[in-house]
């Protein structure tokens, strides 16, 4: 009994990665990269990038309390029925929604900045690099 439900645990951390990983793979938001971070540029054009993150997550703010001490990982929607099929975590996102992903507080959070709401919040499951192990050959 507990050996099943430690494989299901196992199997829903796995789908959270892979979502989490679909879904912030480098895109923009506006003219700022998923990270919300700009690499490089003229400090007006990294300015405006570092305005519009703040001004999304103002909106947000408006809705719930946000993690503070950190700054969030970005990223838009841009196939919600793939998105959706791959994790159904985003079920209900629009093209153009964000997915947002706070690491640290592990927290996620869908969110439709043109109808000005949440679509989903939830944890984010961390799970570490698997390691090699050996096992002996018996002869």
């Amino acid at each position: 009994m507990k050996k099943n439900i430690l494989v299901i645990v196992i199997i829903i951390i796995i789908i959270i990665a892979g979502i989490v990983y679909y879904v912030v793979q480098p895109k923009t938001v506006g003219n700022v990269p998923a990270s919300g971070v700009v690499a490089s540029g003229t400090p007006a054009a990294n300015a405006t990038a570092t305005a519009q993150v703040q001004s999304v997550l103002a909106k947000l703010a408006t809705h719930m309390v946000l993690p503070t001490g950190e700054t969030p990982q970005i990223g838009q929607i841009d196939d919600p029925v793939q998105a959706t099929k791959a994790q159904p975590f985003v079920a209900g996102a629009i093209k153009g929604d964000l997915l947002i992903v706070y690491v640290k507080a592990r927290k996620a959070i869908v969110y439709s900045p043109s109808r000005d709401l949440i679509v989903n919040v939830g944890p984010v499951s961390m799970n570490p690099t698997p390691t090699a192990t050996s096992t002996p050959v018996k002869k």
